[in-house]
């Protein structure tokens, strides 16, 4: 089936450019126009059998196809394509069942053309436009010569193999390796191109052999393209550095051919030479080459050169999704900018495509130009003037940026900077430039500099005062003033700047996210930003400039915050995450003098500014367990709180074991061959010195007094003596940063509970197995919150170093409930549970428990003597009584324990939901087309899909390299750290897993959705350990797409199952769109698995490459100040069973191909935790305010649309009339065969009326 999209201006007769785009569901795509643009051939490749399908022709007038094979049995057909065709559309050349044959539209027939006894296989690849002549290749179907190419060229009118005598039989190897083929024959047959050698390429020392030349048909001569032959070594080349031609294409009259060259350049100062590709331009009648070896060239291709020899270039070279561009003098000048500047049309918004495309064939007049957008797609677009003549009159100078940006709010102007996208001059005289009033047209002022660096123009004013607040002005730099730096031909028009005057008083600060005082639990660059907004643009007066965070009353700032600014609006974030601790006020500040506006006018610095926050963040820490904290330093002394509070330089030994920056007191140590590390600090200084480092742990609640620290600790050389001490701090202020007032209040206040001299042990090249083991007993700081201090203040010593540092909580006996901790509107709940003896030496005869609610009533008592625990015994409880819950609340309850006179306290809680949420689980998973391993996702997501339903939402990012729908959403990825396809990320748990496993077994292998016990889980586990998982909140959405199809309404309701207060809850969207037609590599094509389903061996999908193939739920866009959602959307303090609602807006992104065909993905995120609270997908729904589509009569007529632009296909005299979604008629239009009209820019529903004599049709459309 094949699908054309066509835009143009008006119907049937127009005066810009049409553009028809085709797509055919078997992959097929655009491979050759004939010479007069009327008709075209296509093709696709079929790399599981190394052949070819799809072999159709179309009728570029009609637009109607006729496949190839249709009068076929296809059982019969192995392999089919054409490459070429007439210019009367009868004869298509290619090949069928791997023979040469062309296809004679007159007679409805394949012919075959003769081959060799030897060569018995082949393919043509070029024919005259008359139809006389063709030429291609012979191949051999004996496997041992399976690689070896002939050139083949054939008298269509006798239907004989010509002879070609004088073809070259060496190639620049000077061998010939049996590979040689004819690749285009010019309009009159008299030239050939030809190439020896395709596959050989030269490389290094390698000749390589490949190379391209020119058959001259009547002087039975050949000569080399862009070459001379030696007798020996390499070829000489007629242009530096050439190495060799990659690619060539012969115009069609055949005077001209265009490709790749490949040049190896010396690089002065350096051993490696540069290599890149370059389009050429080669003269046949001459022999002269003309290679563009400059940086605009570089990774482009000539894919097509017009009779006049103008060469249609595309890059990248190696990515089949290129953009196109023409030579015009020195430059390349694109396509899309040439469209939009001469007929102000957004071609690539208009056809719905991310890339112009590579131009793979031209007419003879230049006006028809074959464009291939990816592998699967091309256009044909009708020019009413050829490109290279639109292009000779572009302005080059149209593309700039400018700072301060244009529209920005200023009350002085000093410097503008305008960067052009090429280098420049400035021709013109400062006082040519002015400030000027638009509404008095008066001049305001003159620049007194006006001079250009590379692609930047400078302009300088005398401090200019904008004096009228609010108002508009205008810098005017008028035509001509500036020309590209190597071309006074290329000029400037008129470039006019707007600005807003304000008035010159400091910048301001009107809002902030989150606001102040609002209660968050951290801080960092990637979720939890804040984010202000500013009254104008600003500028950033010093890069080293930083806002600081303060704890409570502090002077002393804790952690500085970097600034980020765009626009009106800067991100302060910390380098690092800063958690802010439930229970303290912390206070922000922005020093005064930060920011201007973007003139960097002093006087309007801004003010100090200062915002405050509540903590919200809670360690969690379980205190009925046996580890309180623990740290063995393989992730560095992350977590830990470091200061090297000596500055001292490290001498040369300390800094080649890694002491090189002065800001870190502790560093990460290890042995060499060995993964295991330790931390360590040095005191061997240049000049010697003292040292002063602090390692310190973050603050550690020692329970009771059966708790201890213990570590392990050595020192470097046996010829110093290295000391150890470690300080114990009880205090109950929150520390995320050290400073010297801190360790100075630690070294004053704190307890030294050791102070050792420390030994290298048996190697002091060595700290395997030297450790010595350290305890010390924390009793005394029984019920306090506590910082322990590492601390090295030896004076020129070696070095002490630290590892598995623990807090221990030593209980005789743990204790956990086994009561569910979540139920739904339950009043009360029966608390048990199970201890379990840890101590070897004691037995435990009695037991006490007793229960107590939040308030410390008690609920009830077990009492329980005659026992007898012993170590590894487990004692099951359960009380009586039941504990009261209030629905809607989070219950907490304490249990006090005395098993013989060892005691502690188990703290627990019950959350009793008002309502039992829905929860649903969201995959975010990278994949591409290009991934081979890609179809074990897809698999995957079938799996859980049939398996759960909507209870799993997939959400595919399309970002494996090369993939054309990753547009827009390749930061959404880097975010989640997915790199290798396919992976993905269950439910924001940070843990990036796969789909399916490969298990090898004593047959072969197995495919596997679930892992297998001690790997790591995939999928299905994880999908499945996620639901079991209550969430506390359930989150629903609609979705309408707007009259205009450039919005989607997304009304958002959040119902909670607690009551809860300074919640900090944030929503992120995503869109994805369904129904994308592309390709999927897929490696599993030969591999015979009932889980790889169709994807396996003899299945729909068992091919190397599946194509075409649709695909669904692809990410096209998200919605969210970060990647997290946007904070503030939801109340601080909620009520369980109440619903909160909130409406988002999300743009529809341009590369969305159908906008109806999209779904909206909420998500609800803890913005305290970054935790995936519960998410929900919602369909969006188009507008109902017209009548689907009705049908009266017997007309066959059909009726597509794209955006500005409506196709109706019928071969009858058709009225038309489209109606916009309120009724009112856009356009009306008249004619027989495709009618292509105007809209006039309108978008969103529309219902196209179109009546013939046989009938009507009505459609509703969406445009």
């Amino acid at each position: 089936m094949l699908t054309v999209y066509t835009l143009n201006a008006t119907a049937q007769t127009t005066s810009t450019p049409t553009f028809d785009r085709y797509k055919f569901e078997d992959g097929a795509v655009i491979a050759q126009m004939s010479n007069n643009g009327q008709w075209a051939v296509t093709r696709t490749d079929d790399p599981d059998k190394g052949t070819y399908k799809g072999a159709r022709i179309i009728n570029l007038q009609t637009g109607k196809d006729k496949v190839l094979i249709a009068n076929l049995n296809t059982d019969t057909v192995t392999s089919n394509s054409v490459f070429d065709i007439t210019n009367d559309g009868n004869i298509a050349v290619g090949e069928l069942n791997s023979k040469p044959a062309y296809y004679s539209a007159k007679e409805d027939k394949w012919v075959f053309l003769p081959v060799t006894a030897e060569a018995d296989r082949g393919l043509i690849t070029s024919v005259t436009p008359d139809g006389k002549y063709a030429v291609g290749q012979l191949n051999y179907s004996d496997p041992s010569r399976e690689y070896e190419e002939s050139v083949a060229f054939w008298d269509l009118t006798t239907k004989k193999l010509l002879p070609t005598p004088g073809i070259p039989t060496k190639d620049m190897s000077h061998q010939d390796q049996k590979m040689n083929r004819f690749i285009n024959i010019s309009a009159d047959g008299k030239y050939i191109l030809g190439c020896m050698s395709f596959s050989y390429l030269p490389m290094g020392d390698d000749l390589g052999g490949c190379f391209y030349y020119i058959y001259d048909v009547e002087k039975k001569t050949y000569k080399p393209i862009g070459f001379d032959e030696t007798e020996a070594g390499r070829w000489k080349a007629h242009h530096d550095g050439l190495l060799y031609l990659s690619v060539a294409a012969m115009s069609n009259d055949g005077e001209w051919v265009t490709g790749g060259a490949y040049l190896v350049k010396e690089v002065n100062g350096s051993e490696f030479p540069t290599e890149y590709e370059v389009p050429y331009r080669y003269k046949v009648k001459t022999g002269e080459i003309q290679v563009y070896d400059d940086n605009e060239s570089i990774d482009k291709y000539g894919w097509s050169i017009d009779n006049q020899g103008n060469v249609y270039a595309a890059g990248p070279a190696s990515n089949p999704y290129r953009d196109f561009s023409v030579r015009s003098g020195k430059y390349w000048i694109d396509f899309t900018q040439t469209m939009k500047q001469k007929y102000q049309k957004d071609i690539m918004g208009e056809l719905g495509i991310s890339n112009s495309g590579t131009p793979v064939s031209l007419s003879d007049d230049g006006l028809t130009i074959a464009t291939t957008i990816d592998p699967h797609e091309a256009y044909i677009v009708r020019l009413t003037e050829p490109f290279t003549q639109i292009a000779d009159n572009i302005n080059l100078l149209t593309d700039y940026t400018v700072t301060p940006a244009k529209g920005s709010s200023i009350s002085r102007l000093t410097n503008i900077t305008v960067r052009f996208t090429r280098d420049v001059k400035v021709i013109g005289d400062a006082t040519d430039v002015i400030l000027q009033d638009p509404i008095t047209k008066e001049e305001v002022a003159k620049a007194v500099s006006f001079k250009a660096e590379g692609k930047d123009v400078n302009i300088v004013f005398r401090g200019a005062a904008l004096p009228n607040e609010g108002m508009p002005y205008y810098v005017i730099i008028p035509a001509k003033t500036i020309c590209l730096a190597n071309d006074a031909t290329r000029f400037n028009e008129q470039i006019r700047l707007n600005y807003s005057a304000r008035a010159e008083k400091p910048v301001r600060m009107i809002s902030s996210s989150p606001e102040e005082n609002k209660t968050i639990g951290k801080l960092d660059a990637s979720t939890n930003p804040i984010v202000l907004t500013f009254d104008a643009d600003l500028k950033l007066k010093d890069n080293n400039v930083c806002g600081k965070i303060y704890q409570g009353d502090n002077t002393v700032p804790f952690a500085e915050l970097m600034l980020l600014n765009s626009g009106s609006k800067v991100m302060v974030y910390p380098a690092t995450t800063q958690y802010l601790y439930k229970g303290v006020n912390y206070r922000i500040e922005i020093p005064a003098g930060t920011f201007t506006d973007v003139t960097g006018n002093e006087k309007t610095a801004n003010e100090v500014i200062n915002l405050h926050y509540k903590g919200a963040y809670e360690r969690e820490i379980s205190y009925d367990e046996n580890v309180l904290f623990e740290t063995g330093f393989d992730q560095g002394v992350t977590g830990m709180l470091v200061l090297d509070n000596d500055e001292n330089k490290p001498n040369p030994e300390a800094q080649q074991m890694g002491f090189t920056d002065k800001r870190y007191g502790w560093i990460p140590v290890w042995d060499d061959n060995e993964t295991d590390h330790a931390v360590g600090s040095t005191s061997m200084y240049t000049p010697a010195g003292k040292s002063d480092d602090w390692l310190v742990t973050p603050q550690i609640k020692v329970v009771d007094k059966l708790c201890k620290l213990t570590f392990q600790s050595q020192s470097l050389r046996t010829d110093k003596k290295d000391n150890l001490k470690v300080y114990v701090w009880a205090s109950n202020e929150m520390y995320n940063m050290l400073d010297k007032a801190t360790v100075e209040k630690i070294r004053k206040e704190g307890k030294i509970v050791y102070n050792e001299l420390q030994s290298p042990g048996k190697d002091e090249n060595m700290l395997k197995g030297d450790w010595k083991d350290n305890a010390v007993n924390l009793a005394e700081f029984a019920g306090k919150n506590v910082y322990i201090a590492f601390l090295n203040d030896n004076e020129d010593q070696s070095m002490v170093f630290i590892d598995n540092v623990r807090v221990l909580h030593e209980l005789p006996y743990y204790v956990g409930v086994t009561n569910d901790e979540t139920v739904v509107d339950a009043n009360e709940i029966i608390i048990k549970g199970v201890a379990e003896i840890r101590d070897a030496e004691k037995v435990f005869t009695t037991a006490k428990l007793t229960l107590k609610d939040a308030k410390g009533k008690v609920i009830d008592e077990i009492k329980q003597e005659g026992l007898s625990l012993k170590m590894g015994d487990k004692y099951n409880f359960k009380f009586d009584k039941a504990l009261p819950l209030a629905v809607g609340e989070i219950n907490n309850y304490s249990i006090d324990l005395l098993f013989n006179d060892v005691a502690n306290t188990l703290e627990s809680k019950v959350k009793s939901l008002a309502f039992q949420p829905k929860k649903r689980v969201v995959l975010e998973e990278i994949t591409g087309t290009d991934c081979p391993n890609c179809p074990l996702g897809i698999l995957g997501i079938d799996k859980l899909h049939a398996t759960y339903g909507e209870l799993f939402i997939p959400m595919a990012l399309h970002c494996y390299p090369g993939d054309h729908f990753m547009t827009g959403v390749t930061p959404y990825a880097q975010f989640l750290n997915l790199s290798a396809a396919p992976t993905g990320i269950i439910q924001r748990s940070g843990t990036i897993s796969k789909p399916m496993v490969e298990i090898k077994t004593s047959t072969g292998s197995d495919y596997t959705f679930n892992a297998l016990e001690g790997t790591d889980p995939l999928w299905m586990d994880l999908v499945a350990e996620e639901l079991n998982k209550p969430t506390e909140a359930e989150i629903t959405a609609t979705a309408s797409l707007d009259a205009s199809a450039t919005n989607i309404t997304v009304p958002v309701n959040v119902r909670y199952a607690l009551n809860a207060t300074d919640l900090y809850h944030k929503v992120f969207a995503v869109i994805m769109e369904n129904g994308l037609v592309s390709y999927q590599a897929n490696n599993f094509a030969s591999i015979t698995d009932a889980n790889l389903g169709e994807w396996g061996k003899g299945g729909l999908y068992g091919q190397s490459t599946v194509s075409p193939y649709t695909f669904d739920h692809v990410v096209r866009g998200y919605l969210g100040s970060t990647f997290t959602g946007t904070p503030e959307l939801i109340p601080a303090d909620v009520k369980a069973g109440e619903t909160y609602s909130t409406t988002l807006n999300f743009p529809v992104p341009a590369h969305v191909q159908k906008a109806w065909n999209t779904d909206i993905v909420v998500m609800l995120f803890d913005g305290n935790t970054d935790k995936l609270i519960n998410a929900y997908q919602t369909k969006v729904t188009v507008p109902d305010a017209i009548e689907d589509a009705q049908t009266t009569g017997t007309a066959s007529i059909e009726v597509t649309a794209v955006a500005n632009k409506v196709w109706v296909k019928t071969t009858d005299v058709a009225t038309v009339t489209v109606l916009a979604a309120d009724g009112r008629t856009l356009t009306t239009a008249q004619g027989r065969g495709p009618l292509s009209i105007d809209v006039n820019n309108y978008r969103g529903m529309a219902l196209v009326r179109v009546t013939t004599a046989l009938g009507t049709v009505v459609k509703k459309v969406l445009l």
